[in-house]
């Protein structure tokens, strides 16, 4: 048996309850039957917040119906029936049919069975029956809700609190003749102060305390150095916002450097335009800045110096690659003078040791490419090339250089 000092108390529709675990309704719900007890503030349930979880109401009830069946209890701060919002209209000639046993969903439908809520005009007259509430209904003063169940064998509904006409405004529902069951007790909501305090004059009773209540003008009561050391806090609290503030922008610039970076990893993996835009990006560390154009250009980035193709594919580049063919167009029609540059990412399914050894141009598109006066290069000496300039290891000019010079394919060992 969960001992009084570990009781679990679920609150839904209401915050800030340290006693409790609190949820709002359009949070995800927890395990319901994982705790002791329930509350549950439909006072919070609005329309607008209604039509969004009249679904996952409906789903609370099996749960519910189990927490009840084990000898546990459930609190409800009552509000007046919520149907969803009407659908929009059916098209004219369709109709709807509707079972004679249908009925819409409410705010209840969490219930194990249905009950009926009268919306009355106000009342004050309140007889207290069950005086395990009196601290309750000390906050209730008026009330403006009737409380009956429909016909049922198997639940009755006890009256917590009656007015003088003996109408439930405050009822328990419990098992018909079984004492060892669970219990789920409907509250009117209070008058005389806000919902927080009632529900933790629900706690109280949870947890065995019992606290006083303070009346609502206490805190209109003029005591020294209150107010400053409330200015205080507010002040210390915004010191404290900025400061978090200030860490949350470092974090997330960082956060951004750090995909900047990673993103270079893709010269590995990736293929298409995005390859084309990390290829665009080591080149830049490098020292070759392009632009990229249109497409159908046969050439991907360009520049005054340099003309680049790039390519992504499972192989090695071989003579029949469109790429390859690309290349000697440009030469042939849109050449002037620029470095023609081809950059393969080969065997972009393997990871980079088990591409070590592996061809990456054929023989015969090498020497195609030392007679046509083009470089050619793997993403992935590329990517070697560009460590070593970010980290320092190489000087960029000299890269440059080499890339700017060399007919053929550009291998890391000439770096050396």
């Amino acid at each position: 048996m969960t001992t009084m000092a570990k009781r679990r108390i679920l609150v839904i529709g209401s915050k800030n309850h340290n006693r409790a675990n609190c949820i709002d309704w359009l949070q995800p719900f927890p395990n319901i039957e994982e705790y002791d007890s329930i509350i549950i503030n439909l006072q919070s349930l609005t329309q607008e917040v209604y039509d969004k979880t009249h679904k996952t109401i409906r789903g609370m009830k099996e749960s519910i119906t189990t927490v009840f069946n084990t000898d546990r209890e459930i609190f409800c701060i009552m509000n007046k029936l919520i149907c969803p919002s009407p659908a929009p209209r059916t098209p004219e000639g369709f109709v709807k049919l509707i079972r004679l046993d249908y009925g819409p969903p409410t705010n209840y439908d969490w219930l194990p069975t249905k009950i009926q809520i009268s919306n009355k005009k106000e009342g004050t007259s309140i007889h207290v029956r069950d005086h395990r509430f009196d601290r309750y209904f000390e906050c209730v003063d008026k009330w403006n809700l009737e409380i009956d169940i429909f016909l049922s064998l198997l639940l009755d509904l006890i009256p917590i609190a009656e007015n003088k006409s003996k109408k439930i405004i405050g009822g328990t529902l419990k098992h018909s003749e079984i004492v060892k069951m669970g219990k789920i007790h409907l509250l009117p909501p209070p008058t005389r102060c806000d919902i927080c305090q009632v529900i933790e004059i629900l706690l109280d009773l949870l947890h065995g305390e019992q606290r006083k209540m303070a009346p609502p003008w206490r805190k209109d009561i003029e005591v020294p150095r209150v107010k400053e050391i409330q200015q205080k806090i507010q002040q210390e609290k915004h010191k404290q916002i900025q400061i978090f503030t200030a860490i949350q922008e470092e974090i997330s610039e960082l956060q951004r450097q750090m995909l900047q970076w990673d993103s270079h990893r893709d010269l590995l993996t990736s293929t298409g335009d995005y390859l084309e835009s990390i290829v665009q990006k080591a080149l830049s560390d490098v020292g070759i800045k392009t632009k990229k154009t249109e497409k159908g250009f046969p050439a991907d980035l360009i520049s005054n110096k340099v003309a680049i193709e790039i390519t992504g594919i499972k192989g090695c580049v071989g003579v029949g690659s469109e790429k390859v063919n690309q290349t000697g167009r440009f030469k042939q029609n849109y050449h002037k003078g620029e470095k023609i540059i081809l950059i393969a990412n080969t065997h972009m399914d393997l990871s980079p040791q088990k591409r070590e050894g592996k061809i990456d141009f054929s023989p015969e598109v090498k020497k195609y490419f030392e007679a046509l006066g083009v470089c050619c290069l793997t993403s992935k000496t590329l990517f070697e090339l560009w460590k070593d300039v970010v980290t320092g290891k190489k000087d960029s000019k000299g890269i440059v250089k080499k890339i700017l010079t060399k007919n053929g394919e550009l291998m890391p060992s000439e770096f050396e």
